[in-house]
């Protein structure tokens, strides 16, 4: 994560989306964060498997950041919102 603040400075959003992410350090590196969960259950059944699959972190579940955060449904996603310092 450093590395991306040296090279690109902070950004305006970040959009986080079914990968092992670290919450503390993401939420520094930009000033709004969309984290984006599956609830639909086969989707999310097939997502786990693609993820298995290819290798890749699993999802992030940091329930510290998404207890804080603002919660919206859109279909079969939830989306997580957190703004900023003061809501993390």
């Amino acid at each position: 994560m450093d590395e991306l603040i040296n090279k690109y400075g902070k950004f305006d959003t970040a959009i986080v989306c079914s990968r092992g992410v670290d919450m503390e350090k993401i939420d520094k590196i930009a000033d709004e964060v969309y984290f984006i969960a599956i609830r639909d259950r086969p989707i999310d059944l097939f997502n786990q498997a693609l993820i298995k699959g290819l290798g890749l972190t699993p999802p992030a579940t940091d329930e510290k950041f998404l207890k804080k955060a603002e919660k919206k449904e859109l279909g079969p996603l939830t989306i997580y919102v957190i703004r900023g310092a003061s809501t993390a």
